[in-house]
């Protein structure tokens, strides 16, 4: 997925939303899907983690900074290896 927004709440919520995103079988990619979404709970989440790419891809400075809370711009990055998780469900068209 590629990230182009998103917000984490203290008790772990999440939303964020990606350019595109692709659906994978067998560790095949298969086709694109768009406007992807996916929100939930880190936690529950990292309960469902399956595997882990080691292709870390981490960007700095992405979107000008957070202005959550009036901290604009406090600097953030993003990024993260590919992961693999199950019983997970996203948003998205193909």
């Amino acid at each position: 997925i590629q990230s182009y927004g998103g917000q984490v709440e203290g008790d772990g919520s999440f939303v964020f939303k990606a350019v595109r995103g692709y659906w994978v079988e067998n560790g095949e990619i298969k086709y694109p899907i768009r406007e992807v979404s996916l929100s939930g709970n880190v936690l529950e989440l990292l309960g469902h983690l399956e595997g882990a790419t080691r292709d870390l891809q981490l960007s700095s400075g992405y979107f000008g900074g957070c202005g959550k809370g009036g901290q604009a711009p406090l600097p953030v990055g993003l990024g993260g290896p590919k992961l693999v998780v199950d019983g997970v469900t996203f948003g998205g068209k193909t």
